[in-house]
């Protein structure tokens, strides 16, 4: 039994927490292409604007009492960009190459329970890295018995 009460958690309960969070966001996305003989170009562009109110709580035997963040606010703008080459070498084949930036919000981090962490924190080791992400892609398409069947790869 844990004297969770004494550290702001119900009883028995020895790590509690809760979190209230409003997202809100909005997008519009373009895109053009361009064709010249068996080649086509395209371009495209996303952009965001996102907004995040949140307000987190912890407490109990684990976290060392309460804890909170008080109400924070984090807002996000951004645009990511896409472009697309094709190339139609009969009527029924074509190969495309593609890039586009990616896209994923990160939030607002939970509150890390310091009476456990503490050392890892001071020891910078629970920073994390943005890892770069701009995937590509190449492939074909081809088409078959008149354009009822085809394949992508």
């Amino acid at each position: 039994m844990f004297a969770s009460a004494l550290f702001g958690a119900p009883p028995d309960d020895p790590f509690y927490g809760y979190d209230d969070v409003d997202v809100t966001q909005s997008a519009i996305f373009g895109e053009a292409t361009y064709t010249l003989g068996p080649f086509s170009f395209t371009a495209g562009q996303r952009g965001f604007h996102r907004v995040e109110d949140s307000f987190l709580y912890s407490s109990g035997f684990f976290d060392g009492g309460p804890t909170t963040t008080g109400q924070r606010k984090a807002t996000t703008n951004g645009s990511t960009p896409k472009f697309d080459a094709t190339y139609r070498y009969d009527e029924d084949e074509l190969l495309h190459v593609q890039a586009a930036k990616g896209f994923r919000f990160g939030g607002i981090n939970q509150i890390i329970p310091l009476d456990l962490c503490a050392s890892e924190l001071a020891a910078d080791a629970c920073r994390c890295r943005r890892a770069p992400t701009t995937p590509t892609a190449c492939g074909t398409t081809s088409s078959a018995a008149r354009r009822r069947c085809s394949a992508d790869a």
